[in-house]
C-alpha cells in the first residue's frame, strides 16, 4: 500500500497564490507546482519541519486556489442546504483549517519527487476541467492525481481531487454525512474545532460558548460552596479547626 502521507504531498504542491486565477486551468497547476516546489528546495527551514514556516507557505500558496464554498456544498451535500447561515460560515472555516493541516504535513514530506502532467482536453465553453497527473518516485509505482477545477467564481478554482480514485470530497461526504446523522451539524463543527484548536483554547471556548450556559452554571455552583476555614493569613502554621456547636473539631467542615 502507498503511503498515504506521500500522497497527501500532491494535495500540497499544485496552488499558489490568487494572482494566478486568471491562468487556464493546466497552467494553473503547473505554474502553481514550480513555484511551491521551489520554494520547499530554496528554503532549509521548510525541509527541516519548522512549522510555522510550512502552515505560512500553504496558507499563502494552496488555500487561495480552492473554491471552499463549493466544496462546502459538495461535501455536506443535503445537510448543506438545511444548514443555517452561522452554520454555513461555521463549517468552512474549521473545514479550511482541517485542509491547512492536512497540507503542511503533506508539504514537509516532500522528497524530490518528479510530477509529470497529461494533456488537458477542453474548449473554450468548458466550466469544468479535469486535470490529469502522475507523480514520479524513486522505487515505487506513480501516483496518478485529477484535479477538478471550475470557473464559477470567474477565475479557475479547485474543487475537489482524487488520489488513486479516491475523491477529496466522496471521502469526507462520507465521514461528514454519518456526524451529522447522528448528532446533528453543531457538533460535527464542534468536532472539527477540537481537532483544530489545542485543547486548551477549545475548552475555554467551549465553556462560554454560544449563551455561557456552561460558564454560568460552573459559577452558580462554586458560589453555593463555603470552604470552612477560610485561611488568608498566617498559613505558615495554618489552624484547620472548626466549632461546631460549641465542640472543636480538628478537621476541617464544609
Amino acid at each position: 500500500m502507498k503511503n498515504f502521507i506521500i500522497k497527501l504531498f500532491l494535495l500540497g504542491v499544485f496552488f499558489s497564490s490568487n494572482t494566478l486565477g486568471a491562468l487556464g486551468p493546466e497552467e494553473l497547476v503547473k505554474k502553481t507546482a514550480e513555484d511551491v516546489i521551489f520554494a520547499i528546495k530554496a528554503d532549509q527551514e521548510i525541509q527541516k519541519g519548522n512549522k510555522e514556516k510550512i502552515y505560512k507557505l500553504a496558507e499563502e500558496k494552496i488555500l487561495p486556489n480552492f473554491d471552499f464554498e463549493k466544496v462546502a456544498r459538495l461535501v455536506l451535500g443535503r445537510a448543506w442546504r438545511t444548514a443555517s447561515a452561522n452554520q454555513k460560515k461555521g463549517f468552512i472555516v474549521e473545514f479550511r483549517t482541517l485542509l491547512l493541516k492536512t497540507y503542511a504535513v503533506a508539504l514537509s514530506k516532500y522528497k524530490d519527487q518528479k510530477i509529470e502532467f497529461k494533456p488537458t482536453r477542453m474548449s473554450d465553453k468548458d466550466e469544468i476541467v479535469i486535470v490529469k497527473s502522475s507523480i514520479i518516485q524513486s522505487g515505487a509505482q506513480p501516483i496518478n492525481v485529477n484535479y477538478a477545477l471550475s470557473k464559477s467564481t470567474g477565475n479557475w478554482l479547485v474543487f475537489d481531487i482524487v488520489i488513486e480514485g479516491v475523491s477529496l470530497v466522496t471521502n469526507y461526504r462520507s465521514q461528514f454525512s454519518s456526524e451529522i446523522k447522528r448528532n446533528g451539524m453543531d457538533t460535527l463543527i464542534k468536532k472539527l474545532a477540537k481537532k483544530n484548536l489545542p485543547a486548551p483554547i477549545f475548552n475555554y471556548i467551549d465553556g462560554g460558548a454560544d449563551d455561557e450556559i456552561t460558564l454560568k452554571r460552573n459559577t452558580e455552583s462554586f458560589s453555593k460552596c463555603d470552604l470552612i476555614p477560610n485561611i488568608l493569613a498566617s498559613v505558615g502554621e495554618p489552624d484547620l479547626s472548626v466549632n461546631v456547636f460549641g465542640q472543636k473539631i480538628e478537621i476541617p467542615l464544609f
